[in-house]
């Protein structure tokens, strides 16, 4: 079992003497917008409690450990080894070197090439 992270005192304090929260409440304590809330609801990210029949609107209820599983869900760090910028190959590097066709073709058939006729 993984050891849990302490729970941020914004959301401690949300939750001082609460078992849920609303909406409203949870975007202020997750410290983002309700759209952003209601979207990140929507893509499943963030689980929720049903409250009521729902028939008008859903009256969504959040609980402590559904937002701490979201929040350490969504922790990142950045990958060492593409976090610094590097230049791109362009080829010229490599010691490439351009052929043309009829060098290419007479190198692999063992014919000579011919020269260009003249006008």
């Amino acid at each position: 079992m993984t050891e849990r992270l302490p729970v941020p005192s914004r959301l401690a304090a949300a939750f001082d003497g609460r078992t849920t929260l609303t909406l409203q409440e949870t975007a202020f304590a997750l410290e983002m917008d309700q759209k952003t809330l209601r979207r990140e609801v929507d893509l499943g990210r963030i689980k929720y409690v049903l409250r009521g029949t729902g028939e008008k609107r859903k009256l969504r209820r959040f609980l402590l450990s559904d937002l701490l599983d979201y929040l350490y869900d969504e922790r990142r760090s950045e990958c060492p080894s593409i976090s610094v910028p590097t230049r791109r190959p362009t080829g010229a590097s490599f010691g490439s070197k351009v052929t043309d066709i009829a060098s290419l073709r007479a190198r692999l058939s063992g014919v000579p090439r011919s020269s260009p006729k003249s006008s």
